[in-house]
């Protein structure tokens, strides 16, 4: 079962996907400028929402599919105590 972080952090991830993907249509339709001005600001809007969910993720401890994350001293100790 998924805990309510992952949840929130694959929902955030998906969420700044589509912000980037909308900006991205706003700066290739030919029809109106003003969406052309403003889809460079909804894509850096997007890609920090994304920075933002990455960091989420690390900071719950989790990689992005969903294992546990060690960290390089736990990964030390481990070679350390298990030669």
């Amino acid at each position: 079962m998924k805990d309510k972080g992952e949840i929130l952090y694959r929902r955030l991830d998906r969420g700044s996907m589509a912000v980037m993907a909308a900006g991205i249509g706003m700066v290739l339709q030919p029809w109106i400028h003003l969406l052309f001005r403003f889809g460079f600001a909804v894509i850096l809007m997007g890609l920090f929402f994304y920075l933002f969910a990455s960091r989420l993720s690390t900071f719950s401890g989790r990689t992005d599919d969903g294992q546990e994350a060690a960290s390089e001293s736990e990964k030390k100790m481990n070679r350390v105590a298990n030669p």
